[in-house]
């Protein structure tokens, strides 16, 4: 029996693969990085303010549960709800342009 050859490719290296077979990867890439900031930012400002989880579940009306799972990264929160997020902590969210 012959034993199959593994090849191992680099976590960069394949990102570059994915970017030259779709050319859109990259801009949704910097897209979901983008988001995790944000998230990041909003788990830190909630830790800040000693708000637990389920305060803001409760000032945003998302479950106790999916905050959890925002904060942990296992889903994707809509722009609606990083907005409601940010407002239960006295934020909000607004728009820079780069060129600025």
């Amino acid at each position: 029996m012959e034993t199959e050859k593994l090849e191992f490719v680099t976590l960069d290296d394949f990102k570059q693969e994915l970017i030259e077979q779709d050319p859109t990867f990259a801009d949704r890439l910097t897209v979901h990085k983008l988001q995790q900031a944000m998230v990041r930012q909003l788990k830190a400002d909630r830790i800040a303010k000693k708000l637990s989880q389920q305060d803001i579940a409760q000032r945003t009306g998302i479950k106790t549960q999916n905050i959890s799972r925002i904060e942990r990264g296992l889903v994707i929160p809509k722009t609606d709800t990083l907005i409601r997020y940010a407002q239960a902590l006295g934020g909000s969210f607004q728009y820079i342009p780069n060129n600025v």
